[in-house]
């Protein structure tokens, strides 16, 4: 009887020993066969439209071979390498803006001085001023709107980020079972793109330009009085980017975490029924379904973790170069104060705010489209 069992029992590690190896060459094959079956050009062309900022905040690679090295836990990407990444680009974007600034300095100090001139022709001092004034307002106004123009872009970027990765993501969600989450997850794809990044570039930024225009011309002359008007549209875009992102964060992390619940208790039943219900063979079938669900869900991970690499480099960008004239504007408007007159530092406190909004706008569809790929990521998990 004990020799029997030894021999059951040596039979049973040969067996365990043949065994897993080919398990892991067979998910090794399924994870390579349905990496090189996902469709991806689209992706590769999108993330060549991206700029050389964008880019340098991202791994090198592609989007096939990104996804390869996060499932294989090859990708190189560590703290200091994105803080130094990080801290490139900011002192990139002050080399960028020191000439710009030193000339609106020259030119506020310049209007200061001909303004405190006492002398006969105080008319023509006071028109020269406005002229220096003026000057100054247009030159910032500018870079103002060119900085408008890259939000709304990067809006726009995320918003077809989104349109590339969900519908991978939600085929691989579906895949796995959680067919409940991704047939939730879908409208809330859709209301992202169409209803908030609508919101934001075709409301909130017009909104924050038209304020610039106000902030311009009230700052102008004493005469023009439009800095009430200036202030309700800022009231206005700060309260619709706050409804808007809160309603929608809290609506699709409601959905989410509902719908993963739901998929969770549904495919274990399934699992239940294939091991107790199939005679013998009932077992091996539910392993062999569960590997094949364990090696999808892992590339729908990888692939939700590429989409978030790339939403970071988006977002990145701007954000630091808004940052970057934020900070600019804001120690003009102190260097400035003591020896300019007060609408110039006035200006430039103002002109801050305003691009203040405009660094919540895109901040915020980042963070909810990183809500969103997150949730889709951890919806298949429960389920598996």
């Amino acid at each position: 009887m004990c020799k029997r069992l030894w021999i059951i029992i040596l039979l049973a590690l040969t067996l365990t020993a043949m065994v897993f190896p080919s398990l892991g060459s067979q998910a090794k094959d399924i994870i390579d066969e349905s990496i090189k079956g996902l469709d991806l050009t689209e992706w590769e062309q999108f993330l060549n439209t991206l700029s050389e900022d964008e880019r340098a905040l991202l791994p090198e690679g592609g989007a096939q071979s990104l996804i390869e090295d996060i499932v294989q836990g090859k990708l190189e990407l560590s703290y200091d390498s994105v803080l130094e990444g990080l801290l490139s680009l900011l002192l990139h974007q002050f080399y960028k803006l020191l000439p710009f600034m030193l000339e609106i300095t020259v030119l506020a100090i310049l209007a200061s001085v001909i303004s405190n001139l006492q002398n006969n022709g105080q008319g023509v001092n006071e028109i020269i001023r406005f002229v220096l004034y003026a000057l100054i307002a247009l030159i910032l106004c500018q870079s103002l709107f060119s900085l408008v123009s890259y939000a709304k872009n990067t809006v726009e970027k995320i918003g077809s980020l989104i349109q590339l990765a969900t519908p991978i993501l939600l085929a691989l969600l579906i895949s796995i079972g959680a067919s409940s989450s991704a047939g939730v997850l879908q409208p809330d794809s859709a209301i992202l793109v169409s209803g908030v990044g609508s919101i934001l570039a075709s409301f909130v930024i017009p909104i924050i330009l038209v304020m610039t225009v106000l902030v311009f011309l009230s700052n102008l002359s004493p005469r023009i009085k439009l800095g009430g008007i200036a202030a309700l549209m800022r009231s206005v875009a700060s309260w619709t980017m706050g409804i808007v992102f809160t309603i929608f964060a809290g609506v699709i992390s409601i959905h989410g975490l509902a719908a993963a619940s739901y998929d969770g208790v549904s495919l274990r039943a399934v699992k239940y029924a294939i091991n107790t219900g199939i005679p013998i063979i009932g077992g091996m079938v539910g392993e062999s379904m569960n590997m094949v669900l364990s090696c999808t869900l892992l590339i729908k991970n990888a692939v939700g973790i590429v989409s978030l690499l790339c939403m970071a480099g988006i977002m990145l960008a701007p954000c630091i170069n808004i940052i970057a004239y934020i900070f600019m504007l804001k120690f003009g408007a102190a260097v400035l104060s003591p020896i300019s007159e007060g609408n110039i530092s006035n200006f430039f406190n103002q002109l801050a705010d305003s691009l203040k909004l405009l660094l919540t706008a895109v901040c915020g569809m980042s963070v909810i489209a990183i809500i969103l790929i997150g949730i889709i990521i951890g919806a298949g998990n429960a389920a598996v």
